[in-house]
């Protein structure tokens, strides 16, 4: 009697759809914008914070978000703990210089965009914090956070960091073993 998996020659019966798109680039584009969007604004991450529950959004996304609500925008998880995700925030920097012109533009002007933003809030709160122009580190917790943060938090947050660390990677080099036989070597193309 023949495995119901796989057909009697003992090859997995495989389609054309469960075939990897032919041309490496756009798949590990089309990865990038789907997998590291963010789900407030639906654009690659700016400034990514992870919360306790594990999401991640844009910093200025999530900071307007819990202004209003102090739940994950995703799992409706009380916010405890917002950290920055500088791996993944270093990991975006370094493939955007493969993505198409088009992307690169989009990304510029919405962090200009956020830059013009975060000035004008400041300058109407009279304040000068955020020396990129971004909303300052202490303003991420909202002033009418529910509940104090404890210490098993913090210890939580420094967890969730190491894996970070362990699930993003931050350089090329140990991006993936197969990844560097799907992209061509650095300055022959853009994708």
């Amino acid at each position: 009697m023949g495995n119901p998996i796989q057909p009697s020659g003992g090859q997995a019966n495989y389609n054309q759809t469960d075939k990897v798109e032919s041309d490496p680039i756009k798949t590990i584009q089309s990865a990038f914008e789907s997998e590291l969007q963010c789900q407030i604004c639906y654009e690659i991450f700016i400034k990514p914070i992870v919360l306790n529950c594990a999401h991640t959004f844009c910093a200025t996304c999530i900071h307007i978000w819990t202004k209003r609500v102090n739940r994950c925008p995703v799992c409706r998880m009380n916010i405890k703990s917002k950290s920055h995700c500088l791996t993944l925030n270093v990991f975006i920097d370094k493939m955007m210089q493969f993505m198409p012109e088009d992307v690169i533009t989009r990304r510029n002007l919405s962090i200009e965009e956020r830059q013009k933003d975060a000035e004008e809030m400041n300058m109407n709160r009279g304040n000068t914090e955020g020396s990129d122009g971004m909303i300052g580190e202490l303003d991420y917790f909202s002033e009418n956070q529910d509940e104090e943060i404890d210490e098993d938090v913090i210890v939580q947050e420094a967890d969730m960091f190491r894996m970070n660390l362990h699930d993003t990677v931050v350089s090329m080099g140990g991006l993936n073993p197969l990844i560097r036989y799907m992209l061509p070597p650095m300055g022959e193309h853009r994708l």
